[in-house]
Protein backbone atom coordinates (compact mmCIF):
# COMPACT_ATOMS: atom_id res chain seq x y z
CA UNK A 1 0.00 0.00 0.00
CA UNK A 2 1.69 2.62 -1.20
CA UNK A 3 1.75 6.59 0.98
CA UNK A 4 -1.20 8.54 -1.16
CA UNK A 5 -3.47 4.74 -0.93
CA UNK A 6 -4.96 6.02 2.47
CA UNK A 7 -5.44 9.63 1.44
CA UNK A 8 -7.29 8.33 -1.94
CA UNK A 9 -9.59 6.06 -0.53
CA UNK A 10 -10.79 8.60 2.10
CA UNK A 11 -11.27 11.23 -1.06
CA UNK A 12 -13.44 8.83 -2.52
CA UNK A 13 -15.85 7.75 0.91
CA UNK A 14 -16.04 11.96 0.92
CA UNK A 15 -17.12 12.34 -2.34
CA UNK A 16 -19.54 9.13 -2.12
CA UNK A 17 -21.26 9.17 0.92
CA UNK A 18 -22.70 11.56 3.88
CA UNK A 19 -21.01 14.05 6.03
CA UNK A 20 -21.13 11.39 8.67
CA UNK A 21 -18.73 9.19 6.58
CA UNK A 22 -16.54 11.98 5.90
CA UNK A 23 -16.43 12.70 9.84
CA UNK A 24 -15.83 8.99 10.14
CA UNK A 25 -12.97 9.04 6.93
CA UNK A 26 -11.43 11.96 8.84
CA UNK A 27 -11.05 10.09 12.44
CA UNK A 28 -9.65 7.11 10.59
CA UNK A 29 -7.04 8.95 9.31
CA UNK A 30 -6.20 11.10 12.67
CA UNK A 31 -6.17 7.65 14.63
CA UNK A 32 -3.49 6.36 11.84
CA UNK A 33 -1.41 9.62 12.39
CA UNK A 34 0.91 8.35 14.69
CA UNK A 35 1.48 4.76 12.24
CA UNK A 36 2.48 7.39 9.33
CA UNK A 37 4.29 10.21 10.53
CA UNK A 38 5.88 11.35 6.94
CA UNK A 39 2.13 11.85 6.28
CA UNK A 40 1.27 13.52 9.07
CA UNK A 41 1.67 17.21 7.83
CA UNK A 42 -1.17 15.90 4.58
CA UNK A 43 -3.39 14.89 7.62
CA UNK A 44 -2.89 18.37 9.47
CA UNK A 45 -3.86 20.45 5.99
CA UNK A 46 -6.63 17.91 5.32
CA UNK A 47 -8.07 18.16 9.18
CA UNK A 48 -7.36 22.43 9.07
CA UNK A 49 -9.64 22.20 5.74
CA UNK A 50 -12.36 20.63 7.00
CA UNK A 51 -12.43 22.63 10.17
CA UNK A 52 -12.25 25.69 7.73
CA UNK A 53 -15.21 24.40 5.81
CA UNK A 54 -17.20 23.99 8.92
CA UNK A 55 -16.44 27.57 10.09
CA UNK A 56 -17.58 28.61 6.68
CA UNK A 57 -20.87 27.08 6.97
CA UNK A 58 -21.35 28.54 10.19
CA UNK A 59 -20.42 32.12 9.11
CA UNK A 60 -22.85 31.38 5.94
CA UNK A 61 -25.83 30.20 8.22
CA UNK A 62 -25.61 33.06 10.42
CA UNK A 63 -25.81 35.50 7.67
CA UNK A 64 -28.41 33.77 6.07
CA UNK A 65 -30.27 33.30 9.52
CA UNK A 66 -29.72 37.52 10.38
CA UNK A 67 -31.78 38.36 7.11
CA UNK A 68 -34.51 35.59 6.92
CA UNK A 69 -35.80 35.43 10.82
CA UNK A 70 -38.40 38.05 11.52
CA UNK A 71 -37.67 39.14 15.18
CA UNK A 72 -35.03 41.57 16.04
CA UNK A 73 -33.34 39.58 18.93
CA UNK A 74 -33.09 36.53 16.88
CA UNK A 75 -31.51 38.00 14.00
CA UNK A 76 -29.08 39.71 16.88
CA UNK A 77 -28.39 36.47 17.61
CA UNK A 78 -27.60 34.88 14.34
CA UNK A 79 -25.21 37.35 13.63
CA UNK A 80 -23.88 37.76 17.03
CA UNK A 81 -23.52 34.07 18.03
CA UNK A 82 -23.20 32.56 14.62
CA UNK A 83 -21.95 34.45 11.79
CA UNK A 84 -18.90 36.35 14.00
CA UNK A 85 -17.66 33.05 15.74
CA UNK A 86 -17.82 31.50 12.32
CA UNK A 87 -15.94 34.52 10.82
CA UNK A 88 -13.42 33.97 13.29
CA UNK A 89 -13.24 30.71 12.72
CA UNK A 90 -12.68 30.70 9.22
CA UNK A 91 -9.65 33.03 9.60
CA UNK A 92 -7.85 31.34 12.37
CA UNK A 93 -8.33 27.98 10.08
CA UNK A 94 -7.37 29.31 7.39
CA UNK A 95 -4.06 31.26 8.66
CA UNK A 96 -3.23 27.50 10.27
CA UNK A 97 -3.93 25.66 6.92
CA UNK A 98 -1.80 28.39 4.86
CA UNK A 99 1.33 28.23 7.44
CA UNK A 100 0.72 24.17 7.12
CA UNK A 101 0.97 24.60 3.16
CA UNK A 102 3.17 27.52 3.01
CA UNK A 103 0.91 29.52 1.24
CA UNK A 104 1.86 33.30 1.54
CA UNK A 105 -1.02 35.08 2.72
CA UNK A 106 0.23 37.75 0.10
CA UNK A 107 -1.67 36.10 -2.33
CA UNK A 108 -4.35 37.57 -4.23
CA UNK A 109 -6.82 34.88 -3.73
CA UNK A 110 -6.50 35.37 0.06
CA UNK A 111 -6.27 38.89 0.36
CA UNK A 112 -9.74 38.56 -1.76
CA UNK A 113 -11.55 35.78 0.71
CA UNK A 114 -9.96 37.82 3.61
CA UNK A 115 -11.53 41.39 2.16
CA UNK A 116 -15.21 39.99 1.00
CA UNK A 117 -15.64 38.15 4.15
CA UNK A 118 -14.80 40.90 6.27
CA UNK A 119 -17.31 43.18 4.32
CA UNK A 120 -20.31 40.09 4.91
CA UNK A 121 -20.10 40.38 8.08
CA UNK A 122 -19.46 44.25 8.28
CA UNK A 123 -22.96 44.17 6.87
CA UNK A 124 -24.61 41.33 8.52
CA UNK A 125 -23.72 43.19 11.51
CA UNK A 126 -24.88 46.84 10.64
CA UNK A 127 -27.90 45.16 9.34
CA UNK A 128 -28.97 43.34 12.88
CA UNK A 129 -28.49 46.65 14.46
CA UNK A 130 -31.96 47.68 14.35
CA UNK A 131 -35.47 46.75 12.24
CA UNK A 132 -34.97 48.06 8.75
CA UNK A 133 -37.66 47.73 6.61
CA UNK A 134 -35.55 46.51 3.38
CA UNK A 135 -33.37 43.79 4.31
CA UNK A 136 -33.04 42.54 0.74
CA UNK A 137 -30.18 45.15 0.00
CA UNK A 138 -27.75 44.25 2.63
CA UNK A 139 -28.67 40.79 2.46
CA UNK A 140 -27.64 41.16 -1.42
CA UNK A 141 -24.43 42.83 -0.54
CA UNK A 142 -23.36 40.07 1.95
CA UNK A 143 -24.27 36.91 0.19
CA UNK A 144 -23.06 37.72 -2.70
CA UNK A 145 -19.76 39.06 -0.49
CA UNK A 146 -19.41 35.72 0.85
CA UNK A 147 -20.02 33.79 -2.47
CA UNK A 148 -16.97 35.74 -3.72
CA UNK A 149 -14.88 34.87 -0.92
CA UNK A 150 -15.89 31.10 -1.59
CA UNK A 151 -15.02 31.19 -4.72
CA UNK A 152 -11.56 32.78 -4.29
CA UNK A 153 -10.67 30.25 -1.49
CA UNK A 154 -12.03 27.47 -3.66
CA UNK A 155 -10.70 28.31 -7.37
CA UNK A 156 -7.28 29.74 -6.04
CA UNK A 157 -8.22 32.44 -8.64
CA UNK A 158 -4.73 34.43 -9.18
CA UNK A 159 -2.65 31.79 -8.36
CA UNK A 160 -0.61 30.78 -5.24
CA UNK A 161 2.46 32.21 -4.09
CA UNK A 162 4.25 29.85 -1.61
CA UNK A 163 6.97 30.53 0.72
CA UNK A 164 10.63 29.28 0.45
CA UNK A 165 12.56 28.23 3.31
CA UNK A 166 16.18 29.33 1.76
CA UNK A 167 15.13 32.68 0.15
CA UNK A 168 13.21 35.57 0.52
CA UNK A 169 11.42 35.59 -2.78
CA UNK A 170 8.25 33.76 -3.24
CA UNK A 171 7.23 31.64 -6.23
CA UNK A 172 4.27 31.76 -8.54
CA UNK A 173 2.08 28.69 -8.93
CA UNK A 174 -1.13 28.80 -10.68
CA UNK A 175 -3.41 26.17 -11.23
Amino acid sequence: MGPNTTRMSWWKRCASHSAATALAGCIDLLAIRDRLPHQGVVLDIITLRFLKWIALFLLVSGTLSAFTSSRLEDRQRAAYWMATPGFVLTWVFGYQAAEKMGISLGSPWISVTMLSSLSALAVTVWSVERDRAMRWIPAVVAIGALAIGTGAMTYKIGGTKIKTADTEHTIEVTP
